[in-house]
């Protein structure tokens, strides 16, 4: 009988994909991208809260209601517009809160995000 691989090359040598064999090779902090195209109104003083919906870069990943993580834009966000705080709120889904320093509307953007998750 064929002694069982293990590490990184494992994966394709036993034909076997685990959750577990999909984390391992995603490394310690998992990644994840998605792109803001809600519409923004926000009052001075006023917060909006928007869902972003994110796609692993490791398929097979997913990210759960409580995970530790941290956001950016990679992209500009439109002056004024302060990033103040997030949360997994459902599987694949961080919910995201802005503020403004002045009446601001955008009703179309398009920002790009990477979520990083402290595993």
């Amino acid at each position: 009988m064929p002694r069982k691989q293990y590490g990184r090359a494992a994966a394709a040598a036993n034909d076997l994909m685990t959750r577990a064999d999909v984390l391992a090779l995603a490394g310690r902090h998992a990644k994840f991208t998605g792109t803001l195209t809600t519409a923004l109104t926000i009052s001075l003083g006023a917060t909006q809260t928007v869902t972003l919906a994110v796609s692993p870069v490791v398929a097979g990943d997913s990210l759960a209601a409580g995970e530790d993580i941290s956001v950016q834009p990679t992209a500009a966000i439109p002056g004024g517009i302060n990033l103040a705080w997030w949360y997994v709120s459902a599987t694949n889904q961080v919910a995201l809160g802005f503020t403004s320093s002045a009446l601001i509307s955008l009703p179309s953007p398009s920002i790009p995000f990477r979520v990083t998750v402290h595993r």
